[in-house]
Formats: structure tokens, sequence, C-alpha cells
């Protein structure tokens, strides 16, 4: 959503974020700070214990930019889960 309302303001568009990217849930629609964690952990070690097995060739969007697609996957999460951070801290 590149025009994210504040759920308690709704109408306040001064309030409005860039929350686009980052992955869906596996059952729904939705996007969770809370379950981020495990998947890019795992992806990260598994770059990290065998990173001759990805190569950058996977057609994704990002495919053929001279990084390995699983770090651009990665990227995708991590750079959500920074646009989710509020300036006081709270996701």
């Amino acid at each position: 959503d590149t025009e994210a309302r504040f759920v308690e303001d709704k109408e306040n568009a001064e309030l409005a974020l860039d929350l686009s990217g980052g992955w869906f849930d596996a059952g729904d629609v939705n996007k969770y700070v809370t379950f981020a964690e495990s998947p890019v952990h795992l992806l990260l070690t598994a770059f990290e214990e065998n990173s001759q097995a990805f190569t950058d060739d996977f057609n994704i969007p990002e495919s053929g930019n001279g990084l390995p697609d699983i770090i651009d996957e990665i990227k995708v999460e991590t750079d959500w889960l920074q646009k989710m951070q509020a300036q006081d801290g709270g996701v």
C-alpha cells in the first residue's frame, strides 16, 4: 500500500505512509512484522552455508543486477521492515 493510513485516523492523509513491499503471509494478503524474523534468518543462513547454490538468474524482477537473487528477496522484506519502523521506534 503506497498510502497506508493510520488505523485510528483513517481520514488524515498527512499520516499516510508508503508501506509497499515486503512479503504476504501464506494464508492471506496481510503482512506481519513479527513473522519476518524466521524466514529472513533461514534464508540468510542458507546463503551463508551454501552461497554457490544461489545465482542471479532465478527470474525474479531483480534478476541480473549482480546480486544473488536470494539476497534480492531478503532485501524486499528488510526494506519493508524499515518502512514499518516509526520515528518513535515502534512498528
